[in-house]
């Protein structure tokens, strides 16, 4: 357990150190409509990458990162192909190095579920 989290910590300071771990207040999304979620991750379009939102190829673009379950969320980004929807509890190394992007939603309440899981397996963190 102990290895597993410590991966996930270094998976994500590699992902904060390249430029690409994101960090968003709010989607917005109240209903689960797909063109919403488009207009909220376009919102992201600064960033270099995030011009491809608009295919539905799989390419492992981008893994939006919840602390809390919400189904319109989820309904919202599932429909987009180079978008994946997941809770903040079941990341894993893998999939935070799977994708190019990690956007982090609510920042306040994923640190405090990341440290939480962390200190369950009573990993020392910095």
């Amino acid at each position: 357990k102990k290895m597993r989290a410590k991966a996930l910590f270094v998976a994500l300071s590699r992902k904060m150190r390249d430029g690409e771990l994101l960090f968003v207040d709010s989607f917005g999304l109240s209903a689960p409509k797909t063109a919403d979620a488009k207009k909220a991750l376009l919102g992201l379009s600064g960033v270099k990458g995030f011009e491809k939102l608009g295919g539905t190829k799989k390419h492992n673009l981008a893994l939006i990162a919840t602390p809390s379950k919400s189904d319109a969320a989820a309904k919202s980004f599932r429909n987009i192909g180079s978008v994946t929807f997941e809770n903040i509890s079941n990341l894993n190394p893998v999939n935070v190095l799977k994708y190019k992007y990690i956007v982090i939603e609510n920042p306040v309440e994923a640190v405090n579920a990341i440290s939480k899981r962390a200190s369950k397996t009573k990993l020392e963190t910095k």
